[in-house]
């Protein structure tokens, strides 16, 4: 589903390699698959990085799918946080659970995006 949103970011990320980089490693003998290992993806890193992190964010709000797939009325096997909270909130009428489920998936955003970004991180390359 988040196939296009990241070729487009993919896509404008190359287009801001300068294309002198990719001349003087021709020039010097190197190949087309050297040239994207050490020219493209360290000049992309930080797209790639958010990416990961859009990813993240997207997996674990994963709310539209399963409610529209499953009426709005998901069986216990197959609930997300996000149809558990909106199902405790409008189903069941328990404001105070379902914050505190808000609460727990902010939580989980939050660490699984930090963990993302700590794990890629690396010094930024200038061109």
């Amino acid at each position: 589903m988040a196939c296009g949103f990241n070729l487009v970011l993919y896509l404008a990320a190359m287009q801001g390699v300068p294309i002198e980089l990719y001349e003087a490693a021709e020039l010097d003998g190197a190949s087309k698959t050297r040239q994207f290992f050490t020219i493209t993806l360290p000049l992309i890193r930080e797209v790639l990085v958010i990416s990961a992190v859009f990813l993240v964010v997207g997996g674990l709000n994963a709310f539209e799918l399963v409610w529209l797939l499953t009426a709005q009325d998901p069986a216990a096997g197959v609930h997300t946080l996000g149809t558990f909270m909106v199902g405790t909130l409008f189903t069941e009428f328990q404001v105070g659970r379902a914050a505190a489920i808000a609460v727990l998936l902010f939580g989980l955003v939050l660490t699984a995006s930090l963990a993302v970004l700590r794990a890629t991180r690396r010094e930024v390359v200038e061109t």
